[in-house]
């Protein structure tokens, strides 16, 4: 995979570190990609090796099915496990509108249309720096 295809972390938390004290390498927001077809990426493979977690949503009027995949080579990849907002229950898969939390222990991180009938799905996600803790001010 060539370099230009990913985000890189150095270069994000180089860019979060221009925002200044005291806002300083927490968070990175990223509106991603419009999804039309089978195979299309919502979040195309990101680098995540500094990164802790993700929360994402997607939004728009469409029917298909995004799958969300982890790598170690960004050439192979496998489905992971997120968490929908205000559900118990993990999924590997979306068929809807929602958010979702995952934990990221992968070095590459991607949502992809597995499945598509009609429409278009947006995302957009919020990477958390590796040991981060959020708290309220």
């Amino acid at each position: 995979m060539a370099a230009s295809q990913a985000i890189i972390p150095t270069q994000v938390i180089q860019e979060i570190n221009n925002l200044g004290e005291p806002h300083r390498a927490l968070v990175r927001d990223f509106v991603l990609n419009s999804v039309t077809a089978n195979g299309g990426l919502l979040i195309p493979p990101v680098e995540v090796s500094e990164f802790g977690d993700v929360c994402f949503q997607i939004q728009g009027t469409w029917v298909g099915t995004l799958t969300f995949q982890g790598s170690f080579d960004a050439t192979n990849w496998s489905n992971l496990i997120a968490q929908p907002v205000g559900s118990a229950t993990g999924v590997t898969s979306c068929t809807g509108n929602g958010a979702w939390n995952l934990p990221l222990s992968m070095k590459f991180f991607q949502v992809v249309a597995t499945a598509w009938t009609s429409g278009t799905a947006t995302g957009y996600a919020r990477f958390r720096v590796n040991g981060v803790i959020f708290r309220s001010v």
